[in-house]
């Protein structure tokens, strides 16, 4: 990516991570929470309280990753300007945001549905999940897709498929 884009679009991934880490810390501190409430109500037996808290759990998470990532592409020219100077590199974050903002929300679900399993005992599920749909299919995904169509937003694009991918596995 740095030698066929330059530091323009490298710089433009560099500023859109920080926003990225705005929109998905939150999201994540829900995901997080969801296995210690479901891992007490597991040792509990109580399974209508672990069903509760998956539902209400992926509620929130698609709710505030809806609302930040939604935000993150209304307010991204801003939110990238206060962290450079150069049209360019606002432009070219704006792009990554676009893609990728009103996806941010499924980050949440996948780690949902990961965190749940883990918690009842089933990392394994999470890691060969993780390892095909992230790991491999991204591989599979620049060597073809993006060798086919090389452009930023194709690239981008890789992540919110993953996600998507990996939240129906």
């Amino acid at each position: 990516m740095c030698k066929n884009y330059g530091p323009l679009v490298v710089g433009a991934l560099g500023v859109s991570n920080n926003i990225n880490g705005m929109v998905t810390t939150p999201v994540n501190s829900f995901e997080e929470g969801t296995s210690t409430i479901i891992s007490q109500n597991l040792g509990a037996k109580n399974v209508k309280r672990i069903y509760k808290t998956i539902f209400t759990s992926l509620s929130v998470v698609t709710i505030v990753g809806l609302v930040l990532g939604g935000s993150s592409v209304i307010f991204g020219k801003s939110l990238i300007g206060l962290m450079t100077n150069s049209p360019q590199v606002v432009s070219n974050g704006c792009v990554r945001l676009q893609v990728m903002g009103l996806f941010f929300f499924t980050t949440g679900t996948m780690n949902v549905f990961a965190n749940t399993l883990r918690a009842c005992g089933k990392p394994t599920y999470t890691l060969v999940g993780s390892i095909i749909c992230t790991c491999v299919f991204r591989i599979v995904y620049i060597k073809t897709v993006f060798n086919a169509i090389r452009t930023p937003i194709s690239l981008y694009a890789a992540y919110p498929i993953s996600w998507i991918l990996c939240t129906i596995v």
